[in-house]
């Protein structure tokens, strides 16, 4: 069958700098924005197309405007799921700044307009019980499960992560100066690669109602290089942790779908700073509904010449 659908999706980047030593901590947010639109899949491909827009403009004035370049590229197949990662984000808030500036008015947040974070990457995903449990049934609506099951999941990721600034990261009058070290840097690069374990199971009721829970970790090798406004660096290669949790909910049959889902991937990795960390989080959280059609059952994406179809 081919699969249709209508969705509404919010995408969404953050970034942590986190301090051990003062307990301490800089939450920086994207203002997050809607998007709307129309998607198909066969078999092992999806395609979406969306429309991003805010719904309440004084959003903008409140926590600063966020422009955004994200695409992500999706296969899933009976016993795999692969995500190519590529985004920029610029423009973020810092969302605990009434805590950790010093008289900060409560009704204002500390924005960056300058402020850009990238992310470029990929993961494969591999089922172990891919015979009984479905992903693409959660996040793909291509497949209808109709009993409950769980796999155990083996994976593997290569994620790089940049953020840059006009200016140091940390804020000028930030409550204690000894934050970092006192070190103000402007840019940070890090890349990550290694295995992930997890495990995700789907509960489903009556064979159409469905939850969906999931959760991969991984200890990484990771390497991140630090720049202070004189461009000098400072470089640290340590293992870093990585965490892609996924949440689904709604309603499944043999054409139709509604439904709920989560999912986000969050890299945490140490800085050359003792005691310092820092994360990037991207996510989407969207709701869907689809119906299926049926086509021919020798319709294939590639052409019959090739060995494998998806």
């Amino acid at each position: 069958m081919v699969t249709v659908r209508l969705f509404s999706a919010t995408k969404f980047s953050d970034f942590t700098l986190n301090d051990d030593n003062l307990d301490l901590e800089l939450n920086y947010k994207s203002n997050q924005t809607q998007s709307i639109g129309v998607g198909a899949s066969f078999k092992g491909l999806s395609l979406n197309l969306g429309y991003g827009f805010s719904f309440n403009n004084q959003d903008d004035s409140i926590f600063g405007q966020t422009k955004r370049i994200d695409f992500l590229t999706q296969i899933y197949t009976r016993k795999f799921a692969i995500n190519i990662y590529s985004s920029v984000y610029k423009g973020f808030y810092l969302d605990n700044s009434k805590t950790v500036i010093s008289n900060w008015p409560k009704e204002k947040y500390y924005t960056r307009p300058d402020l850009t974070g990238s992310t470029f990457g990929a993961s494969a995903s591999y089922y172990v019980n891919h015979e009984r449990f479905s992903n693409r049934a959660t996040f793909v609506q291509t497949e209808w499960q109709k009993k409950s099951a769980g796999s155990f999941i083996i994976g593997f990721s290569a994620i790089f992560n940049q953020m840059k600034a006009d200016s140091s990261f940390v804020p000028t009058n930030i409550i204690d100066e000894q934050f970092f070290g006192g070190y103000d840097y402007i840019k940070s690069n890090y890349l990550t690669f290694g295995s992930y374990f997890g495990y995700a199971y789907n509960l489903v009721v009556l064979e159409k109602l469905f939850f969906t829970a999931g959760l991969n970790i991984g200890i990484l090798l990771g390497n991140n290089t630090i720049f202070d406004e004189l461009n000098a660096s400072k470089s640290v290669s340590k293992l870093n942790f990585t965490v892609l949790p996924n949440l689904g909910l709604g309603y499944n049959s043999k054409r139709f779908y509604a439904g709920f889902s989560y999912s986000s991937m969050t890299s945490v990795t140490p800085t050359p700073i003792e005691k310092t960390s820092q994360a990037v989080t991207n996510g989407k959280y969207q709701f869907v509904y689809a119906y299926r059609f049926k086509v021919r059952e020798d319709l294939r994406i590639l052409p019959k010449s090739w060995p494998i179809d998806f």
